[in-house]
C-alpha cells in the first residue's frame, strides 16, 4: 500500500486546532475542545492514535466520525488506528488474537464485546473477522480511508514522521511510527507536525509534557504522553493562521488540582529517567520508596516504590526525575502521586517534587 497525502483547500484565515494521541480518552479530548472553545469556524487536525490503550475507543471513533459531518475535521492514521485494518486480512489470526486478549482496551475488543462474542485462546478468529467486518463496516472503511500526512499551508502533519524530498515515497509504516523523530537530523522548510513520542521523552534534565518547538529544523511534535503516562495530558497545537508559523498551545489532564500553600525553589541540578532506558540498580529501600542508581548514566536517586517493576533483565522504572520545582504560594498544580517524602505535581506542562503543604480543590476545579 502506498502513503496517502492529502493536500486540502481550506479558507484563508482559520484557526487550525492539531490534536494527537487520544487514545480513546474521549473525556479528555471533550474537554480539551471546551477548554479551547473549538467551534465550526475552526480546523480540526488530529494526528493518529485516536484508539486503543483508553477506555473508549469504539466512542472515541464514532464521536470523531460525527463530527466529521458537521465540522471542519482532518485526521491521519496512526500505527495504534491501523490495528483495525487487520480485521479485513485473512493472515496473522493467532496474533490478532494473542493482541487482544493481552489488553484489556483496544478497538477490536471493545467490538467483540459490544458484538457479545466471547473471545479465548480457542477462538476461531477468521470467523471473527468476517463478523466485524459485516457489524462494523462504516468504522473500519473510516480508517482504512485516512490518509497518512496532510499538507495544508506552511505545515505538513503526520503522525510520526515524513522524510525530507521524498513524502511521496515513504511507506505508510514509516509516516505511522518512528521513535525519537525529532533527533533524526532533519531540516524543513516547512513546519512538520507530529505526535507518537511522547515529548517528555525528549527531556534530560526538567519533565515536560507541553509540546517541543524546534524553529531551527521545523519540526514540533505534540504528544503529551496522554493515557500512556501517569502525568501525562492532551495538548492542542493552536495555529491561528495555516499560512504563517505563529503557535501556541493549551492542555488538559485528569489529575487532581491542588493549592500551594508553601512556597518552594527550584532545587539544584537534576535528571530524567525515561522509560527508553529505564533500567535501575536497587540499593537501598525505605517506607515507600527505594534509592536507586541508574545503570546507564550512574545517577542516583529515591524513586517510588509504585513505579518500579522486576523484569527478565532486572528493575526497571516509570518516567521518573527528581527535579525540584519552583512553586508559589497560591499556584494551581496537579497532583500525580502522594508520597511520604512530598507530592509529584505538575505546573504549567512541567513535572516535579514539591516538599510543602497542600489545599486539595474540589474534583471539578480544572
Amino acid at each position: 500500500m502506498a502513503v496517502r497525502v492529502e493536500r486540502p483547500n481550506v479558507k484563508k484565515g482559520q484557526r487550525a486546532i492539531v490534536i494527537s494521541d487520544i487514545h480513546a480518552n474521549l473525556k479528555a479530548f471533550l474537554k480539551l475542545l471546551k477548554k479551547i472553545n473549538f467551534s465550526e469556524q475552526d480546523i480540526l487536525i488530529l494526528l493518529g492514535d485516536m484508539v486503543e490503550k483508553g477506555e473508549n475507543s469504539l466512542d472515541l471513533l464514532h464521536y470523531v466520525m460525527e463530527l466529521k459531518k458537521t465540522h471542519t475535521v482532518f485526521a491521519v492514521c496512526g500505527n495504534c488506528d491501523a490495528i483495525a485494518m487487520e480485521v479485513l486480512k485473512d493472515t496473522k489470526n493467532e496474533e490478532l488474537l494473542k493482541y487482544i486478549l493481552l489488553r484489556k482496551q483496544t478497538l477490536i475488543g471493545e467490538m467483540c464485546r459490544e458484538a457479545e462474542i466471547e473471545l479465548n485462546r480457542g477462538t476461531d478468529m477468521g470467523k471473527v473477522k468476517k463478523v466485524l467486518q459485516e457489524l462494523y463496516k462504516e468504522e473500519i472503511n473510516f480508517i482504512c480511508e485516512l490518509p497518512h500526512i496532510i499538507e495544508m499551508g506552511q505545515y505538513v502533519f503526520a503522525h510520526a514522521a515524513v522524510y525530507p524530498n521524498r513524502m511521496e515515497e515513504m511507506k505508510p509504516s514509516q509516516a505511522m511510527k518512528a521513535d525519537d523523530f525529532m533527533n533524526q537530523g532533519y531540516h524543513f522548510e516547512k513546519y512538520h507536525v507530529v505526535g507518537h513520542w511522547p515529548t517528555s521523552l525528549y527531556c534530560k534534565e526538567i519533565p515536560e509534557c507541553n509540546p517541543k518547538i524546534d524553529k531551527e529544523n521545523k519540526i514540533i511534535s505534540i504528544d503529551g504522553g496522554n493515557v500512556l503516562k501517569r502525568d501525562g495530558q492532551l495538548n492542542a497545537l493552536i495555529i491561528p493562521d495555516l499560512d504563517q508559523e505563529e503557535v501556541n498551545f493549551a492542555y488538559v489532564d485528569q489529575l487532581r488540582k491542588a493549592k500551594v500553600l508553601n512556597t518552594q525553589e527550584a532545587g539544584g541540578k537534576s535528571f530524567c529517567i525515561p522509560w527508553t532506558d529505564s533500567l535501575v540498580e536497587l540499593l537501598r529501600t525505605e517506607k515507600d520508596f527505594t534509592y536507586c542508581e541508574h545503570i546507564s548514566s550512574g545517577n542516583k536517586m529515591w524513586i517510588p516504590n509504585s513505579y518500579l517493576c522486576e523484569e527478565r533483565d532486572g528493575w526497571h522504572t516509570e518516567d521518573i526525575s527528581d527535579y525540584q520545582i519552583p512553586l508559589t504560594y497560591g499556584d494551581i498544580i496537579s497532583v500525580t502521586e502522594e508520597t511520604s517524602r512530598g507530592y509529584l505535581v505538575k505546573k504549567n506542562g512541567i513535572i516535579g517534587w514539591y516538599y510543602g503543604m497542600l489545599e486539595f480543590l474540589p474534583e471539578n476545579i480544572d
